[in-house]
């Protein structure tokens, strides 16, 4: 959707680390680590230069290769649709490169462009277990508890498993997860809040 590429980029300029980043947390709901202080500044555009080019430091650099290497080749995928969304055929003069790469996952390997991108994020698990817990984030208004205490995390936990088993019986429909989440206990039930009145 042209709003979420251009969200995910900067106002003049595709940017394929905003586009990687968010399918790393949105659908991977990995959290990369915050970028190293002093980091340098990002290279101008210029004419007869791709982005895939100016980007070529983050390859190089093994200061930066680190979480980029997991960001950047899945953001190249989109590179076909500029700052905007808008469908393109060249970058900076050059003929647009497509083509990426995921690793670190359970889907790693090439691909092309933003269809065969949606093909392996289809076939991921791991994409499954995360669209599972984004909807139960958004849906709850908080993050699922793990670890705060025995008791909420075998409430979350179970919570978790039968929104994801009701998820994989409908054959990863959409539609099955606001009917799996409002027939869990995290849902129906709320547990007493735990305050002392002072005197």
């Amino acid at each position: 959707m042209p709003a979420v590429l251009a969200l995910q980029a900067k106002p003049d300029q595709s940017w394929p680390i905003y586009r990687g980043r968010f399918v790393r947390q949105a659908l991977f709901c990995y959290d990369p680590p915050a970028p190293p202080p002093n980091i340098p500044k990002p290279p101008d555009v210029m004419p007869g230069v791709s982005t895939r080019t100016r980007l070529t430091e983050h390859e190089v650099n093994p200061s930066c290769a680190g979480c980029h290497g997991t960001m950047d080749p899945i953001g190249f995928g989109f590179e076909q649709f500029d700052a905007i969304g808008r469908f393109r055929t060249t970058d900076g003069g050059q003929p647009v490169d497509a083509s990426g790469n995921i690793t670190q996952s359970d889907v790693d390997g090439a691909f092309n462009g933003v269809i065969e991108l949606g093909q392996k994020l289809a076939s991921s698990e791991a994409v499954r277990q995360c669209v599972t817990r984004q909807w139960f984030r958004f849906t709850m208004s908080r993050y699922e508890q793990t670890g705060d205490s025995p008791t909420a995390q075998d409430i979350d936990g179970c919570t978790m498993k039968s929104i994801y088993d009701a998820f994989q019986a409908a054959g990863s429909s959409l539609n099955a997860l606001p009917q799996a989440l409002v027939a869990t206990d995290a849902s129906t039930y709320r547990r007493p809040l735990d305050f002392q009145v002072s005197q």
